[in-house]
């Protein structure tokens, strides 16, 4: 053969070849990105929130997805099904049973196990809680493991908290005129205005939840005029949200002692306009959020 055309037959082949490949692959490809339901409980924040998960790390592995109610199980069509429900409910335990998935093992509070199933040429993965935290907990882990690996790579566990308790040690810099231990420096009033953003505890609470923190302890001396009203004291309250502005000193009293000198609360600025009742509001607002994510608050004070 003409070396010319040899060239250009060899060009030709390689050309096919990579074709070939590349079309093999998209095949593979188009398999593992199935279409999968993902059926929950809409009632549970925390079920909500793992559900987010699940479908993020889905979709950036090509996956479709769409959220179902439990009770609509049984008319499912997808080869595919991510099922995060509660160790309680009857008629999941019975589909489990049915699609052949090994019963849940011995939960405690916050416990989960994880079943894969497979009948009739369809996949199950089954996140079943003992609680709502179990559940979020169990479809936290889902995601995870998607994210990094795949749907493939999900087996059968049982999880039970090691710890019962996992927070934070939170100084809070709510307000120039109720300071915790470490207010008294430019970090703390640089950030009280944070304190009163919803994003921040949005943000916060999330991150604490994905790495299983149940509870946030926040620490002040006396927390309370910035929290709360009491009828028999009604001039304690503090309207809107201060700092200080006053040059502050290299060293300050670990116990608390000298902050509230006067030329610390003589120098305030206003940060933020709000009402007790609206402080009162936003306190609830954010609790009401964690307990969504599993997460307690507890206020301690030393004083």
């Amino acid at each position: 053969m003409n070396r010319q055309y040899q060239h250009v037959f060899d060009k030709t082949v390689r050309r096919i070849f990579t074709i070939l490949i590349l079309c093999s692959v998209t095949g593979i490809s188009n398999l593992n990105a199935a279409s999968v339901s993902l059926l929950l409980d809409n009632k549970l924040p925390q079920a909500v929130f793992a559900a987010g998960d699940i479908q993020v790390a889905l979709r950036t592995r090509g996956h479709n997805v769409k959220l179902l109610r439990l009770t609509q199980f049984s008319r499912v069509t997808d080869g595919v099904r991510i099922v995060l429900s509660l160790s309680s409910d009857e008629d999941v335990i019975r589909a489990m049973k049915s699609e052949g998935a090994r019963f849940p093992g011995a939960l405690k509070s916050e416990a989960y196990s994880i079943r894969r199933s497979s009948k009739a040429g369809r996949t199950a993965y089954w996140a079943v809680g003992v609680d709502a935290g179990g559940v979020m907990y169990g479809g936290l882990e889902l995601a995870e493991v998607i994210r990094v690996n795949g749907l493939d790579d999900i087996k059968d566990v049982d999880h039970n908290p090691y710890m019962a308790m996992r927070g934070t040690k939170f100084n809070i810099p709510l307000d120039a005129r109720t300071p915790s231990y470490t207010d008294v420096c430019d970090a703390a009033q640089n950030n009280i205005a944070e304190m009163w953003s919803f994003e921040f505890w949005k943000d916060y609470i999330d991150n604490l939840a994905r790495y299983r923190y149940n509870y946030i302890s926040l620490w002040s001396l006396h927390p309370f005029p910035s929290l709360v009203k009491v009828p028999d004291y009604p001039d304690v309250a503090l309207d809107d949200v201060k700092r200080s502005t006053v040059r502050w000193k290299e060293y300050y009293s670990g116990n608390g002692i000298g902050f509230d000198d006067p030329e610390i609360l003589n120098n305030l600025e206003t940060l933020k306009k709000i009402t007790i009742d609206e402080k009162i509001a936003f306190w609830r607002k954010v609790m009401s959020y964690a307990k969504g994510r599993n997460i307690d608050f507890y206020f301690v004070t030393w004083n």
